[in-house]
This record gives C-alpha cells, sequence and structure tokens, in this order.
C-alpha cells in the first residue's frame, strides 16, 4: 500500500502521527547512578543547598557477552577392599570430548540460523574476547546439535501433517555438495506453515535440490487438506495427483503482481486491485480474534 496515493483523510492522520518514545523495558535491572551537584552551597549567593526532589533519566546501556571457564573437579576414591577407583559423572553432552559447554554451541547456531551470522564472522567476533573458536569445531557443533534435534524435527512434522490447513513455499537455497569436494550448488529450502487458526504455529523446512512436485508429495505423504501456495506448477501437479489436496491462491503473491505494475506504469486498474487486497486485509485482522 506505500506505492499508492493515500486518501486525504489518511495524509492528515499521518500527518499528525509523530515518533513517540517508547519507555525502557520494566524487566530489565536498574543501576542507579547518583549525581550530586559540584557544591552543596549555591554558586550565587553561598547559601547551603536543601534537597528537593530527584530529577530521573533512564538510559539503555548494553553489557557486552563474556566468555567463562568452568573447572570441573572430581574427587576420586578408592575402595581399599576393591581396589577400584569412584568419582562423580560430567554432565551429560552432546560432544562429550568437546572442549565447550552446550551453551556455547547453543550461541553459536543462535547466530548461523537466527542472526544469519555466518560461521567465519562468528569466528572473528569471538577472536575479539581472544577466543579461538575454528570453523571447523563450529561446523561439528551444529553437526552434533542438528543430529541431536532430530526427533524434535519429526515430532514437528507428524503435528505439522495433521493440520487442516498447511501454507507451502520454496525459496532458493546455495547448498555444499560433499559428493563433489564441497562445493556450492542451486537448491531450495521448502516451508511449510501451519494454518494461523488451526492450533499453535509449527513451521517446518525441507532442503532438497529440486523444485518439483514430487519434493511436497513425499514430505506431505499421507495429508489431506487444504495447502494455500503461490502459482508454481509443482503444487498443481501435486493437487491432480492427491485429490485429499485442495489448493487455495495466497493474497501476498497475488498483491505483488499488482502492485509492481502500479509501480512501473501507475494503472488505476492496478491501484483499485491493491487497494481492494488491503481491505480484505483489514477485514481479516479485524476478525481474526473472533471464534471460528
Amino acid at each position: 500500500d506505500k506505492l499508492l496515493p493515500q486518501s486525504p483523510e489518511e495524509d492528515e492522520k499521518a500527518s499528525r502521527s509523530r515518533p513517540i518514545r517508547k519507555p525502557l523495558p520494566v524487566h530489565l535491572p536498574r543501576v542507579e547512578k547518583i549525581i550530586q551537584p559540584d557544591t552543596d552551597h549555591c554558586p550565587e549567593c553561598d547559601e547551603p543547598l536543601h534537597y528537593i526532589r530527584d530529577a530521573v533519566s533512564e538510559k539503555l546501556e548494553y553489557i557486552p557477552a563474556h566468555f567463562v571457564v568452568n573447572r570441573y573437579v572430581r574427587p576420586q576414591y578408592s575402595c581399599p577392599c576393591c581396589q577400584k577407583v569412584f568419582s562423580g559423572e560430567m554432565p551429560a553432552h552432546i560432544l562429550p570430548k568437546s572442549a565447550v559447554e552446550p551453551s556455547v554451541i547453543a550461541q553459536v547456531i543462535i547466530n548461523k540460523y537466527g542472526d544469519h551470522l555466518p560461521l567465519y564472522r562468528q569466528q572473528q567476533v569471538f577472536a575479539r574476547s581472544d577466543v579461538g573458536l575454528p570453523v571447523s569445531s563450529m561446523a561439528d557443533m551444529v553437526g552434533a546439535a542438528g543430529a541431536a534435534l532430530s526427533p524434535l524435527a519429526a515430532l514437528l512434522h507428524r503435528e505439522l501433517i495433521n493440520r487442516p490447513v498447511v501454507h507451502a513455499d520454496e525459496t532458493t537455497l546455495k547448498i555444499l555438495n560433499t559428493k563433489k569436494g564441497g562445493k556450492s550448488c542451486s537448491g531450495y529450502q521448502w516451508a511449510y506453515v501451519s494454518g494461523e487458526r488451526t492450533g499453535p504455529s509449527v513451521v517446518c523446512f525441507d532442503c532438497r535440490t529440486g523444485r518439483s512436485h514430487e519434493y511436497p508429495e513425499n514430505w506431505l505423504q499421507g495429508w489431506g487438506g487444504t495447502l494455500v501456495v503461490d502459482g508454481h506448477k509443482a503444487y498443481r501437479t501435486l493437487a491432480n495427483k492427491v485429490p485429499e489436496i485442495t489448493l487455495a491462491g495466497c493474497w501476498a503473491h497475488a498483491r505483488r503482481g499488482f502492485a509492481d505494475l502500479y509501480k512501473i506504469s501507475k494503472d488505476p486498474r492496478a491501484a483499485i486491485a491493491v487497494k481492494k487486497i488491503a481491505g480484505l486485509y483489514r477485514l481479516e485482522k479485524k476478525i481474526s480474534s473472533r471464534p471460528v
């Protein structure tokens, strides 16, 4: 809608709106820093100053993350009768021989997949704290974590194919081909998301080398319901092969064509289409909290 001219009422509303500074999060701890005047006497008449109130302002401070080294000391005891040595067990670890705690592995994964920070850049970030973590070691962490989380991924998959409405889309992705010396090749990240009104949100990804119908067909095997997709022909082929699947169009993809057309040509018919879709969005937002 930003591409389209607004109505006078919308322009007036936009001109009235001003950015408002939001209060800092209340859950953050407060560190009081008392700033006293340079003198306890009036600089003009030298009379003693009397306290009347506090002028309080708050500023957000960032404290960089830091590393610590946990030293595990396990006293060893021997049995004089059995001639055996006993000590406490080390905590469970997905990489028992690793020199890092699970918290480091979790941070590496969050940085890579949540914040899109490649491993070589993470190595540079850790180096600023004089901590040397080789990229190969972090790659092992990611692989071990992926294997440990595979049962959770399978559980999410089972949960998703029990939902009556699923959204699907695919996007290009560079992947490493281990059969060709680790060279990159073109792949596709297939994304599957549960419908908003079908229960708690479930999101699953399936990384494949192709874009044909066989990939969603295999992943959605045994599932039937409404599949919300764009115009990619693979979904039409899938629906023709699996009568239990009903296709539903995606308004975001439909809107994109009209918005692009208006941006290029200012065609009023495209503007009308985008406005009507925007109206549907507003209506959907208005009724989203109502029971089905």
